[in-house]
């Protein structure tokens, strides 16, 4: 069994654009897991997230503040690394 691809997505108050992007990425690709990465939005980004996490398999991490996109990429990085994800890069 083929395990699945982690995508890590870091997020700002991108409820909007999260409507968009997630139901894409899962129509292309069904064996993926998502690791949505929330600097604290201000905006409702955490309940658009709620209602995907029904739909599609989603694992989210809500920071405690904004700290930025890179240190919420890698933050996303290390818990895909504790679920035995690898970093793969051709």
């Amino acid at each position: 069994m083929q395990k699945k691809a982690a995508i890590i997505i870091p997020v700002y108050n991108e409820a909007s654009n999260l409507k968009i992007l997630i139901p894409n990425i899962f129509q292309f690709n069904k064996n993926v897991i998502t690791y949505i990465v929330d600097d604290n939005s201000v905006d409702n980004t955490q309940q658009v997230i709620f209602s995907l996490m029904k739909k599609f398999q989603i694992n989210y991490l809500k920071r405690k503040a904004k700290l930025g996109r890179g240190t919420a990429v890698m933050h996303g990085f290390r818990e895909a690394f504790k679920n035995n994800y690898r970093f793969k890069s051709n």
